[in-house]
């Protein structure tokens, strides 16, 4: 940090502007350099956290804590939607969850040269998870990029199934009781 001098001369005065220009130059240039290490932005806008963007928001993964968040809210007020109808789930929900295969596994996070960073991050594993594969998923709850590749499951329709599945599986059941 620069000590403001007491300026006796004009040459003293350019001496020490002279000076303090270097070092905001210095801590300006740590600042970029600091803040493309952390955020890079695309040509089209995307944000990348601490990796080059591939969607609106894209964030590191494989870091030693993958990250997380404290919410993740969903626009669900009746203002944002166009209601087409209430959906009464039948049965044959339940069927197409059943034959929905479920796994235990680790997802590999591939080699990748990180070019914020200039340097290669090694294959490594997640901790174990339970899941169904994007693949497997029924249509309504696939995910896809815009070329149209598909990129996993959507959370918000992955969640709504599984709540008319337990709704329909709760008719079920009472249905079962009153039968008795």
């Amino acid at each position: 940090m620069l000590n403001i001098p007491v300026l006796e001369s004009i040459d003293k005065i350019i001496d020490w502007s002279k000076a303090l220009k270097v070092e905001l130059e210095r801590a300006l240039q740590k600042f970029i350099d600091d803040f493309k290490r952390a955020f890079s932005i695309s040509s089209r806008g995307d944000v990348g956290i601490k990796t080059i963007p591939t969607n609106i928001l894209t964030v590191q993964q494989g870091s030693d804590t993958d990250p997380i968040a404290d919410a993740w809210t969903v626009y669900s007020l009746s203002k944002n939607k166009k209601i087409i109808e209430t959906y009464t789930p039948d049965f044959e929900i339940v069927d197409r969850f059943k034959n929905t295969s479920l796994y235990r596994y680790k997802i590999k996070r591939a080699e990748v040269k990180n070019y914020l960073f200039e340097q290669k991050e090694p294959v490594k594993f997640s901790q174990e998870y339970i899941g169904i594969l994007a693949e497997e998923a029924p249509e309504f709850v696939k995910s896809y990029d815009k070329d149209g590749n598909l990129v996993g499951i959507n959370l918000v329709a992955y969640i709504g199934w599984l709540h008319a599945v337990i709704k329909s599986l709760i008719d079920e059941i009472e249905k079962l009781k009153e039968a008795k």
